[in-house]
């Protein structure tokens, strides 16, 4: 943790923050707010993590017909040329799969309707492959309840090491970034100008590189949905290569009482998902 290299005085990081969390993040073009990001994070450390092979993450559309998705092509991410918009962690160009920790955490995030029908899919690594991910506010999350994001508990104590030792400028600017960080992904977005901050530093996170090498295949960031959910953006290519749908289910929501608590009837399931994508259901 004490490897970091010390990029840019506190002082200038405290001033660049200022300026992000004001207007700026709205009013200036996206190249401009990368480069800004890209000053205030020179020099942070990543910390990887491989994805378990019991992870299972959850992506869902809401479909409101008796039709049910035929591949799982069409609960999967866009192709890049199909990419014409910003999104949270996304610029146009750019193809990212979104998912989330649990499908609690995908109902807050689609925000279904009483009679809303969707379909999940559910996607692990596939055998023998390894997805290594980061963890925007794992610092942060510590240091509020003593647990990591998604980092086991070696990770997790050689964090809270860290907090508990912290007496040098570069370590009260890695702690300050990563809060910083973690505040623009769960700030609510109310119109695609708010993307502009967090999807030039996903470009960054996603771009780092060690020996000309890229070093993450996605990062895992809080739900801004869902209190204590996770979602994750995983590169687009990352994931056709070392993921695959493990199972589908499809649910009508009959209630919803708030605090993102949903009742939900499953009516179909997977009961096999073919090497080219096709999926066979099953009405329960």
């Amino acid at each position: 943790m004490s490897n970091a290299k010390r990029g840019i005085p506190f002082q200038a990081v405290l001033a660049l923050t200022e300026q992000l969390s004001g207007g700026s993040r709205f009013r200036l073009p996206w190249t401009q707010i990368r480069g800004l990001l890209d000053d205030l994070t020179e020099g942070h450390f990543w910390l990887g993590y491989p994805i378990k092979t019991d992870w299972g993450i959850f992506r869902g559309r809401i479909e409101n017909s008796e039709h049910l998705f035929t591949n799982v092509r069409e609960l999967s991410n866009r192709k890049p040329e199909d990419v014409k918009d910003y999104g949270r962690c996304h610029k146009p160009g750019v193809s990212i799969f979104y998912g989330a920790n649990n499908l609690d955490t995908v109902l807050s995030e689609l925000r279904p309707e009483i009679g809303d029908r969707l379909q999940v899919s559910v996607a692990k690594p596939k055998k023998e492959q390894e997805v290594v991910l980061t963890a925007v506010g794992e610092i942060e999350h510590v240091r509020r309840y003593g647990r990591a994001l998604i980092g086991n508990e070696e990770s997790r104590a050689m964090i809270q090491e860290f907090l508990d030792n912290i007496n040098s400028e570069a370590g009260l600017k890695a702690l300050y970034l990563d809060a910083f960080m973690s505040d623009l992904f769960i700030s609510p977005a109310r119109g695609t100008q708010d993307y502009k901050a967090t999807s030039a530093l996903s470009d960054i996170i996603l771009s780092a590189e060690r020996d000309g090498k890229r070093i993450l295949d996605g990062f895992a960031y809080p739900s801004v949905a869902h209190r204590g959910g996770m979602n994750f953006a995983i590169r687009g290519e990352r994931f056709a290569e070392c993921m695959e749908i493990d199972h589908c289910m499809a649910f009508e929501i009959i209630d919803y009482l708030g605090y993102g608590i949903y009742g939900r009837r499953q009516y179909a399931k997977s009961t096999s998902i073919a090497s080219d994508g096709t999926i066979e259901w099953e009405s329960l």
